[in-house]
């Protein structure tokens, strides 16, 4: 896992397992890093209640509502590679039950 600081830089650690008494009452999405470059690696980390699978689809929009990326979501831990210009974008990801999660990542120069 990789905690990463302002500058670009960042730090390496072990991943965090949760124990057997972990249960997720509602699904979260994570995506990371944030702030990031075109061309670098983005991390969605989507953990959903316990004994419900994976299967999300993910959209990324510009600010007009252009459609610039999409991709599928079938584990926990998905990486992404996006070239896109710098600014701000939003990423929808969609749920199988129809659940939306709808959130902001900044591409910088």
């Amino acid at each position: 896992m990789r905690a990463y600081k302002s500058d670009g830089t960042y730090d390496e650690s072990c991943p965090i397992m949760p124990n057997d008494s972990y249960m997720a009452i509602e699904a979260t999405l994570t995506i990371y890093p944030n702030p990031t470059h075109s061309g670098d690696k983005i991390t969605f980390l989507l953990r959903l209640p316990t004994g419900e699978e994976v299967d999300a689809h993910a959209s990324i929009y510009d600010m007009t509502g252009k459609m610039v990326s999409q991709f599928e979501i079938t584990n926990y831990l998905t990486e992404v590679t996006l070239n896109v210009s710098a600014g701000t974008y939003a990423v929808k990801v969609t749920l199988a039950n129809g659940d939306e999660f709808i959130e902001k990542i900044i591409i910088q120069k």
